[in-house]
């Protein structure tokens, strides 16, 4: 079994107390989502985004959740009254997928038009690079 340390969503709940022994034992420069993002130039795992293609995330409901980090909406579709594939192409996905590759602009209903990981891509055009 491995151990994966992942930084706080809240670098002000539980905060560290030793800075240099936790970037001595993680390996990673960064505590904090703020320090990860001046070093690396991006959002703290702002790999999630890439499960609208890889790996749709659906709630307990048969809801469409599109991602981890999603708890505020919906991409469309229910997994288990519409069924996974009519989910996984819903219209809402397929437009939050060209969004996140920059090419359509933020829609209310998208549930990424509010998440900090899209908004942190925009100012750099920092999109995901997938094909199709």
């Amino acid at each position: 079994m491995g151990f994966y340390a992942k930084i706080s969503w809240d670098a002000k709940f539980s905060p560290i107390r030793d800075r240099e022994f936790v970037r001595a034992q993680t390996g990673e420069p960064a505590i904090t989502r703020q320090e990860y993002e001046q070093i690396h130039g991006r959002q703290y795992l702002s790999g999630i985004c890439h499960q609208l293609w890889d790996g749709p995330q659906i709630n307990w409901d048969g809801k469409n959740l599109g991602c981890c980090r999603n708890f505020w909406g919906d991409f469309g579709g229910n997994a288990f009254l519409d069924g996974f594939r009519a989910c996984f192409n819903h219209k809402k996905m397929r437009y939050a997928r060209a969004m996140l590759r920059g090419r359509k602009p933020p829609r209310d209903d998208i549930p990424c038009s509010t998440c900090e990981i899209y908004h942190s891509m925009r100012p750099r055009s920092d999109w995901i690079k997938r094909g199709g």
